[in-house]
């Protein structure tokens, strides 16, 4: 009994071994932490544990087992000078980052690399823009590991785009180095954990002024990241998986309940436009986290539950939301019930009120304001407080203008050049309308009329004469240039006036167009033909047109101008250099045959002209030729 108690106690099955790994089996730090290290922090620690750079790491193992996957191109060495410009997708949701996910997983044995990166969302967020070029950091953070004596790493939360605050240390994160002030690259062949990539300088320095600059709105950006470090935290462990269906649901009953029906309320609550609403409900284009992260952070409501719980109203930070949307309804929408009850009981007052008393019990200086928010009830009260007006025998406002007055601001529009409208002057003399003018002064508008009837007459012709003029003159004018010579931006107004003669002026400015075209691309032609080749600001001088234009113009022909140029250009430079070290050999060889030591000094001596390189040139041709000499009569040479 005592030796089954004994050996009870011991797990004597066969422990479970996983298969032999190319790399170390080490252990990825943070997951199921805000602090979850990134799959290129991962890298490097991982290159650091084999006493190797992260570019051998990446070029010599990591890089063929991704070309092994399918990829061809990751192991080669022409690609790897390019790796540390895009390594920061690696820590993203696109393929490339699953690619390397399965591939360092597979070369090191562990199964949860892809909680290193934003893969356990890309199905729902869109990938655009999710992760920095270079990288940031808390310096705080680094000096606290170094002393408790945590080892140093990456977090994956420093890589994304839309966290700008340690939630630890509640502090900006930097992105310039405090030795050599350049921005560090997320990945490059020298990287080591908590060190610049640049010039290895240690990154725990915490600088006066942060890299990202003082915070345009602290507390939202901190919501956000902490709203950031919930998701990471929660990725491994998470229950309910996202779905854009819920979102869009979620994202209705925003419109609906929250707001009303009232769209624009929605947007301006949430910070957000209206085509990208309309995208991510019409389901073409996958939300941004950003964006969500602004309309969760706005409203009050966790992101978390925003993406994987249907909202409903019975929820606490559902009703928090609507409050908050209630606060940026404009001043006319909180106005308007108001305003229309007031316009609704004066119309059922039976003494008639005037729309000024109305207006000041609303708050309004104006009794225009009213209109707006309800046309017919003020339209009504306008009637109303008219009849009462002539059952008074008031008399009309405009009977207090001086006759003289007007008399005199009609005779100065008659003589204006151009002449002002009838309206124009009726406005200027504070009237409603011209019809008060026509009234009582005839003959003075009669005039003015006839006046601006002749004006635009003789526009028209003077407008005619100049298309006609535009008609045959060589090389015809554009659209746009005859349209500046009558004072105008466009042809709207030729288009209008004279249809035919602006059609017939469009159609010879085209043909005027295609010629010109035919014309640069005859010349083009010929220049690719031609020997030497002329470079492409050459040709674009020659024809009179910018390079970026010819570009746009003609790119095929552009392109093979611009080849045949490097080309010859490649070859004149062998062709040179090869005649170079032909007379260097010649000099060389005549020095030998006097018995003197072709240095690199007395063949320079005896050089025309020294070129770039030539330095080098000559002192591998000089030994060629002593080498060659050697076999003869080498010793025989005097170095004096």
């Amino acid at each position: 009994m005592a030796e089954d108690s004994t050996y009870g106690a011991l797990d004597l099955s066969l422990p479970e071994f996983s298969g032999r790994t190319r790399l170390y089996h080490q252990r990825p730090l943070g997951i199921g932490t805000p602090m979850v290290e990134s799959l290129t922090g991962y890298i490097v620690r991982l290159a650091d544990a084999h006493v190797v750079t992260p570019g051998a790491l990446i070029f010599k193992e990591l890089g063929r087992t991704v070309a092994a996957g399918g990829t061809g191109h990751e192991g080669s060495r022409r690609c790897y000078s390019t790796f540390a410009y895009d390594a920061h997708t690696l820590n993203g949701m696109t393929d490339r980052t699953e690619e390397w996910a399965i591939a360092v997983g597979a070369a090191t044995g562990v199964k949860s690399v892809r909680f290193l990166t934003m893969l356990p969302w890309k199905h729902f967020f869109s990938a655009q823009g999710f992760t920095r070029s270079k990288r940031a950091w808390c310096a705080r953070c680094y000096r606290q590991w170094r002393t408790e004596g945590v080892e140093t790493y990456e977090p994956l939360l420093w890589m994304l785009t839309m966290v700008s605050i340690c939630p630890l240390h509640q502090q900006l994160l930097m992105t310039r180095c405090p030795h050599c002030g350049r921005e560090p690259h997320v990945v490059s062949c020298r990287s080591r954990p908590g060190h610049c990539s640049r010039c290895g300088g240690w990154l725990g320095v915490q600088t006066d002024e942060p890299a990202d600059g003082d915070a345009a709105d602290w507390n939202q950006a901190w919501s956000i990241g902490e709203a950031v470090a919930t998701l990471l935290a929660r990725a491994p462990t998470l229950e309910r998986q996202p779905s854009v269906e819920l979102l869009k649901i979620n994202l209705r009953a925003c419109l609906d309940d929250l707001a009303g029906g009232n769209e624009s309320l929605f947007l301006r609550a949430a910070g957000l436009g209206a085509k990208t609403v309309d995208a991510w409900l019409s389901g073409r284009m996958l939300p941004k986290l950003d964006s969500l992260l602004t309309i969760c952070s706005r409203l009050g409501v966790p992101l978390l539950r925003f993406i994987t719980e249907p909202m409903s109203s019975g929820n606490a930070d559902w009703e928090h939301a609507r409050e908050i949307v209630g606060r940026y309804q404009t001043l006319r929408s909180r106005r308007a019930p108001v305003v229309r009850a007031a316009l609704t009981e004066a119309l059922h007052t039976p003494e008639p009120r005037s729309l000024s008393d109305i207006a000041c019990q609303v708050g309004f200086k104006h009794e225009q304001s009213l209109r707006k928010y309800d046309p017919a009830a003020f339209g009504v009260l306008v009637e109303r407080h008219q009849a009462l007006q002539v059952f008074k025998g008031q008399p009309d406002a405009t009977d207090s203008i001086p006759s003289r007055r007007v008399e005199e601001a009609l005779e100065v529009a008659l003589r204006q050049d151009p002449p002002p409208s009838l309206h124009d002057v009726s406005l200027s003399l504070g009237l409603p309308g011209a019809s008060w003018l026509a009234e009582r002064f005839s003959e003075p508008c009669r005039a003015l009329v006839q006046r601006s009837r002749e004006y635009r007459r003789n526009r028209r012709l003077d407008v005619e004469k100049v298309l006609e003029a535009a008609l045959i003159e060589e090389p015809p004018p554009t659209i746009r240039e005859v349209a500046n010579r009558i004072g105008h931006r466009n042809g709207q107004t030729l288009r209008t006036w004279f249809p035919d003669l602006y059609g017939a002026l469009a159609a010879r400015s085209s043909r005027r167009r295609d010629w010109w075209l035919a014309k640069v691309q005859s010349f083009l032609e010929e220049a690719v033909t031609q020997e030497p080749p002329p470079s492409g600001e050459a040709v674009a001088a020659g024809a009179g047109v910018a390079s970026s234009h010819l570009r746009t113009l003609f790119p095929d022909l552009w392109r093979e101008l611009v080849a045949r140029h490097a080309t010859y250009k490649g070859q004149e430079g062998a062709w040179n250099r090869r005649g170079f070290q032909e007379t260097v050999r010649g000099i060389a060889q005549d020095l030998l045959r006097v018995g003197k030591y072709p240095s690199r000094r007395r063949v320079q001596a005896l050089l025309p002209e020294l070129k770039l390189g030539g330095a080098h040139l000559i002192v591998r041709e000089v030994k060629k030729v002593v080498a060659e000499f050697s076999g003869r009569s080498a010793t025989a040479v005097s170095r004096r």
